[in-house]
């Protein structure tokens, strides 16, 4: 394997020793004086260190129990020692000094012994040890060490290190296999689709401009609804394609193509905006749209647009600067918190067999699409800020708890991970409402469209930012 030279040098200089463990299980049915001792040293005997696995479920018996299980371990040179004895000698070794050790008749009560040996099992430090574990801490971008000899608590090191190392190998994978082949042609494909989306959002949906204000609304409150449902039923038609057929993960992907080409014909009829129409003067074309394309009572609304141009410097005017700064700052906290929420939650549906499957990507869809629904039937009735500013709190308050109760039984996380799925995914449907309600047609897309796509940005850099799950270990976010 390829690696570098101060990398190489400082895993070469690595020293193993041997090791030489017994294990005794005992019958002694009353309570003794170590059954709430986990670990004994044992200084000038024939081993280093004896483990009373049996403290371990003491803590839990509310009587205590018959019989018992102690380990000895002779590392180094007191395994060195043993190394050439037999079985015999050696258990008998060990349990002539665990019983001096130990008093109490300990030996009279063991019923059963196991000896095991390896030449080469333990590490241990040594002069100069200290110097090479940043070498070693550091790795490289491919190779991801882990072992007992990264750390002085041997099971416990190997545990931590191979959970770390796993994940960082995890996270360079799925990077890879998300990340396209980068040739010549993706790069352009990805450029035009990104140039294609902004644009998109620019424009904005016609909905806005074509509804009457008493319904416009609940309207656009249904755009959530398509585009929660939406990410559902692709989820759903991308997992069934990808299981159950033989199609490359190329074909899959574009199979949104099609979607695609049926919108772009759709939209080529598609008229302009009767209020746009009548905001710029062109108020004879505004009539006729309105009067072909709208209900009769939206005829009266399109006539009292300001007929004014707009542009970018009105949204920082002093009339409207406050709905600017609210709907930037409102898109912005509800989209963040999503994305970043998000990184974590194939790493929670992960312990109930729920991740990466179909039950997680459609179940948590589904609950965020009951939010949407449940939003869209309330906005009239409610209100607006009423199923704006409670839940945001609640979401806030749920996102205090994941990230401060780092030791939350996974149950708790998951029904917190549930609970901020609902209810963010209410609120975010009022990123299409406000818009189209608190700003004239002259600048309702010059300000609808930028929040969403800073919004994107930070989504992507603070999920970037947390990228470990919640059963491992803790990083500031």
């Amino acid at each position: 394997m390829d690696l570098p030279e101060d990398l190489r040098g400082a895993l070469g200089q690595i020293k193993y020793g041997p090791h030489v463990s017994t294990a005794f299980l005992t019958n002694e049915t009353s309570a003794r004086p170590w059954d709430d001792i986990y670990a004994i040293a044992a200084p000038k005997r024939s081993f280093a260190i004896a483990l009373n696995q049996a403290s371990i479920v003491r803590g839990t018996e509310s009587v205590r129990k018959p019989g018992g299980s102690f380990m000895t371990f002779s590392p180094a040179s007191l395994g060195r020692a043993l190394l050439e004895k037999s079985d015999e000698e050696v258990i008998q070794t060990h349990l002539t000094d665990l019983d001096q050790v130990l008093g109490h008749g300990f030996a009279d009560s063991v019923v059963e012994a196991e000896t095991d040996r390896w030449a080469v099992a333990s590490p241990y430090s040594f002069p100069g040890r200290a110097k090479l574990q940043s070498t070693l801490m550091r790795g490289t971008d491919r190779v991801f060490l882990a072992g007992d000899y990264l750390g002085t608590l041997y099971t416990e090191s190997s545990i931590t290190t191979g959970f770390s190392a796993a994940q960082e190998a995890a996270s360079l994978l799925a990077t890879h296999r998300q990340a396209p082949p980068r040739s010549g042609l993706s790069i352009v494909v990805r450029l035009l689709m990104g140039i294609a989306i902004g644009a998109e959002y620019a424009v904005g949906w016609p909905l806005a401009e074509f509804s009457p204000t008493h319904l416009r609304g609940r309207l656009m409150a249904a755009m959530g609804i398509a585009w929660y449902g939406g990410f559902m039923i692709a989820f759903l038609i991308g997992h069934l394609l990808n299981e159950y057929t033989d199609l490359s993960w190329h074909f899959i992907l574009g199979t949104s193509t099609f979607i695609a080409v049926a919108l772009f014909l759709g939209r080529l009829g598609m008229p302009e905006s009767p209020r746009w129409l009548w905001s710029v003067g062109r108020k004879d074309e505004a009539r006729a749209l309105a009067y072909k394309y709208m209900p009769d009572d939206a005829l009266d609304d399109v006539q009292h647009e300001d007929v004014r141009k707009g542009s970018f410097g009105m949204l920082f005017s002093k009339e409207y600067w406050r709905s600017t700064l609210f709907i930037s700052g409102f898109w912005f906290c509800a989209v963040t918190p999503y994305f970043a929420i998000a990184t974590f939650a194939d790493s929670v549906l992960e312990q109930y067999g729920l991740a990466g499957g179909l039950a997680g990507g459609v179940g948590l869809s589904a609950v965020a699409l009951a939010g949407v629904v449940i939003t869209f039937l309330l906005i009239e009735k409610a209100g607006r800020r009423t199923l704006t500013v409670p839940p945001q709190w609640l979401c806030a308050v749920v996102l205090g708890i994941i990230g401060l109760w780092a030791g939350a039984p996974a149950p708790v996380v998951l029904v917190l991970f549930l609970v901020f799925s609902f209810f963010n995914a209410g609120y975010n449907t009022l990123t299409n409402v406000y818009p189209g309600e608190v700003l004239p047609t002259e600048i309702r897309e010059r300000v609808s469209r930028p929040p969403s796509a800073g919004s994107g940005q930070e989504s992507a850099s603070s999920s970037s930012r947390c990228p470990w799950s919640p059963s491992g270990p803790a990083r500031p976010c």
